[in-house]
């Protein structure tokens, strides 16, 4: 093993909750999996908590080794290696997988069909970090606002007519499930 190789291997990771890939204040399945793996190479590995375009902006100038959660988008495949299968990206080989849900106030004239949105009166509102429900809107013409950074700011965004009820917010979070 080279001294390189001895070294830690310093990998960012969300500072906020995006679980099981990864969590701010503890160790989330995810990660679990990428200490796990590395371990079993001999290496160790620190994740240091950071907001999304600075994980982004690290592991593209190379302070960082590794990413935690990037999503397969083609902007960061320059400066990303996936795991891939006849040069595709394989999700099968990824640590987590991520489902988005729409919400909505009950009563609402608003509507999803999972192939189009009806009675909107206002943008759909997501995390900043969900590039891949931009690209998606983008693709069905829907206008859309990307400005909250936290699940609790979206919370307190005016979705559908007004901010959601306490009750409501821990629906808000994105489901989320491990392979």
């Amino acid at each position: 093993m080279t001294a390189a190789q001895t070294l830690p291997l310093n990998a960012c990771k969300l500072d906020e909750a995006y679980d099981p890939i990864s969590m701010p204040d503890r160790e989330a399945p995810g990660v679990r999996a990428i200490r796990e793996a590395v371990v079993g190479l001999g290496r160790h590995v620190t994740f240091d908590p950071q907001p999304w375009p600075r994980c982004l902006e690290g592991i593209r100038t190379g302070a960082y080794d590794l990413i935690v959660g990037p999503s397969a988008n083609p902007a960061f495949f320059a400066f990303i290696a996936y795991p891939r299968v006849n040069g595709e990206p394989d999700p099968r080989r990824g640590i987590g997988a991520v489902n988005y849900v729409v919400i909505r106030r009950r009563g609402a004239a608003a509507n999803w069909d999972e192939e189009r949105f009806t009675g909107l009166t206002q943008p759909v509102f997501y995390g900043n970090t969900a590039v891949i429900v931009r690209r998606k809107l983008d693709a069905i013409h829907v206008a859309s606002d990307d400005s909250a950074r936290y699940a609790e700011q979206l919370a307190n965004m005016p979705v559908l007519g007004g901010p959601l009820p306490p009750s409501v917010r821990p629906c808000l979070a994105h489901k989320k499930k491990a392979p």
